[in-house]
């Protein structure tokens, strides 16, 4: 059994590496709108997803969703990936944005049945940024943050904080994570 936890993990550390050779730069499908302090507000373009949520192992939304980009689809083809990795808190599911390249009719579809292809709404978002290796417990702290701020500031916001995470876990240094959330804004 630890043999094969030993050879899980390592396949894991060469597809983190192989997807951080290919990671593009930081897509930015926002344009920001706003700054209230540390807050930035910014309108989100529509843009293409392909999303997993994990019945149990959440590392296995990343392994799944990289089979997809690395040709598991019809067209067996490479789709470049993108950054941030989005991940929504309350349902733990993982989305990766498509390139621009693609259309919902162009976009290969996924071999795997349990990969959603879904449209990322345009959207007004609030964000808070940190720094090093997320976890719920800095997740947690970062969107009680946001939640005063934007309260002392009368924005309303939904309930539907997602994390984007845009480096791999093997870049240590000048790590960026953000929460974001659904605002009511009216420009």
């Amino acid at each position: 059994m630890q043999r094969y936890v030993l050879v899980l993990s390592l396949k894991m550390k060469i597809l983190f590496i192989l997807l951080t050779s290919i990671m593009s730069t930081n897509f930015q499908f926002y344009k920001t709108i706003k700054v209230i302090e540390n807050i930035e507000i910014r309108k989100y373009d529509e843009q293409i997803t392909a999303s997993h949520v994990s019945k149990g192992n959440f590392n296995n939304n990343f392994s799944i969703l990289a089979n997809y980009i690395f040709g598991g689809n019809s067209k067996s083809e490479t789709i470049g990936m993108t950054s941030p990795v989005i991940i929504d808190k309350k349902t733990n599911k993982m989305s990766f944005i498509m390139p621009e390249r693609y259309k919902i009719s162009s976009l290969p579809v996924p071999i795997n049945k349990e990969i959603l292809i879904d449209i990322y709404q345009e959207s007004y978002k609030a964000v808070i940024k940190y720094g090093g290796y997320t976890n719920s417990t800095k997740e947690d702290k970062m969107i009680n943050i946001l939640k005063s701020k934007l309260e002392k500031n009368n924005i309303i916001f939904s309930d539907d904080f997602e994390v984007l995470v845009y480096q791999s876990p093997y870049k240590i240094l000048n790590r960026k994570n953000e929460i974001i959330v659904s605002i009511n804004y009216d420009n």
